[in-house]
């Protein structure tokens, strides 16, 4: 028995597999085009993850798992629970392509484009969401740069994981100007400490692909397409209190970002809590992210 492997079960399968082959799916096209209750948002604030939906033109490269022997029931009861919690997607046995010249039959989850659940949104629609939501496994963000990064990892490349990534940096960046525009960056209180600086201050020269420290947190607070604009920003921030640093990103378009980030925290929830407060506090959305490895 084959799984084949996306999205979040890229990174996160959740089940005992003997091997593991890089596989294309033809006649499917991955994109953000679920809405998530569950997972990644809720029902009142629902996220955005990835579906497979049928294009006749488009292929999607992923991973083919092969389910251990004597596991292949308790395989499928489990990915049924975890992804038809809300039946959105259709579960189907299909034809992969593996990487070393075989064909295998395989599990495959693809989008019920009749359910409510489904969606077409615009980049800008898809970046608001990503950025906000937040579910029952973590936030819409995690989910978007765990998949990405484990793409990367494997050397398979989707503009469709990538392009909502570069907007979510556009944005950040619009609603900051928007946000000085109106004067919502406020002076802190006398009562708070100056917070202690990380010497993280120097800029890496890292590609989008920088590796994690999955044990601890960091908050973005805008993104620059300037260095000194970044530095400005990332200075004044230091002023106020904030244990601020800059961070460099290139993505494969060659496009580049300076990344304003707050802070190192020890779990999620703290990370959190501290984000939104920094979004009050500063009159704009800030996002939980892993802290990244100095390299």
């Amino acid at each position: 028995m084959w799984v084949f492997g996306y999205g979040s079960l890229l990174w996160n399968p959740g089940f005992e597999y003997s091997k593991k082959e890089i596989a294309q799916l033809g006649g499917y096209k991955r994109s953000f085009s679920m809405r998530s209750i569950h997972h990644r948002g809720t029902v009142e604030n629902p996220g955005l993850v990835l579906a497979l939906s049928a294009d006749v033109e488009s292929s999607c490269n992923g991973l083919a798992f092969k389910v251990k022997q004597g596991k292949e029931h308790e395989t499928i009861n489990y990915l049924r629970e975890r992804e038809l919690v809300s039946s959105a997607y259709l579960e189907k046995e299909l034809l992969l392509n593996l990487k070393n010249g075989k064909s295998v039959q395989s599990l495959v989850y693809v989008i019920d484009e009749d359910h409510e659940q489904y969606c077409k949104l615009t980049l800008e629609e898809q970046a608001k969401i990503i950025a906000a939501a937040n579910g029952g496994r973590g936030s819409n963000y995690d989910y978007l740069y765990s998949t990405r990064n484990r793409l990367t990892e494997l050397s398979i490349e989707d503009p469709e994981i990538e392009d909502p990534e570069i907007e979510i940096e556009k944005t950040s960046n619009k609603n900051l100007e928007k946000s000085n525009s109106k004067g919502n960056l406020k002076n802190k209180t006398s009562s708070n400490k100056k917070a202690k600086v990380l010497n993280r201050r120097k800029v890496p020269s890292r590609n989008s692909n920088i590796s994690e420290r999955t044990d601890r947190y960091t908050i973005q607070i805008t993104s620059k397409k300037m260095l000194k604009d970044a530095q400005l920003f990332s200075q004044e921030l230091i002023k106020k209190g904030y244990d601020a640093y800059i961070q460099k990103v290139v993505f494969k378009s060659n496009e580049t970002f300076y990344r304003v980030r707050i802070g190192s925290y020890d779990n999620h929830n703290s990370a959190k809590i501290a984000a939104n407060a920094l979004s009050k506090d500063l009159g704009m959305t800030a996002w939980v992210d892993f802290v990244r490895k100095e390299q």
